[in-house]
């Protein structure tokens, strides 16, 4: 499994480095929530999200998109309240 969240500080280009690590992959699983997301650096009209979907569509990949219902209540752990203390 590859996770954005894990890649770190690059001097190349984060565009093409995104795409080489989608290519690794055997699948594109994405989740897709209500916000556009960071856009990538060097390619700055889409969001990362973006191209590696089009990225793994490009690669033949399967794509698997799940969306979140926008009439869902997720409950949240108490970190993302500042303020509050956890429980």
């Amino acid at each position: 499994m590859l996770d954005m969240a894990y890649f770190t500080a690059r001097e190349d280009k984060p565009a093409g480095y995104c795409r080489e690590q989608v290519g690794r992959a055997d699948v594109y699983a994405g989740i897709i929530g209500f916000r556009y997301g960071s856009p990538v650096r060097d390619e700055p009209a889409c969001s990362y999200t973006e191209l590696e979907f089009t990225a793994a569509g490009d690669l033949g990949l399967p794509r698997l998109v799940f969306v979140l219902d926008e009439n869902a209540v997720l409950p949240l752990p108490g970190v993302f309240f500042p303020g509050r203390c956890p429980r």
